[in-house]
């Protein structure tokens, strides 16, 4: 005979009780979410400013490049 569960009046076979009991808990899917709403944000933010930073660190090798020579 199958293993049955009833969870918030609904009744689960044991292979349902598995997927239920491998979720996530609330604050870890909360985490999740955050982290997934929060990467195109991060991305768009280091894109804009990847052009200063490449001029700063042109401008490191070149002042580098320059005391080496002296």
């Amino acid at each position: 005979m199958p293993t049955l569960v009833s969870l918030g009046g609904v009744v689960l076979s044991g292979q349902d009780l598995e997927k239920v009991a491998s979720l996530p808990t609330r604050d870890q899917a909360l985490a999740q979410l955050l982290g997934v709403l929060k990467a195109p944000i991060g991305k768009f933010v280091r894109t804009l400013a990847e052009p200063h930073a490449k001029l700063v660190r042109t401008i490191a090798a070149v002042k580098d490049q320059k005391q080496a020579a002296a």
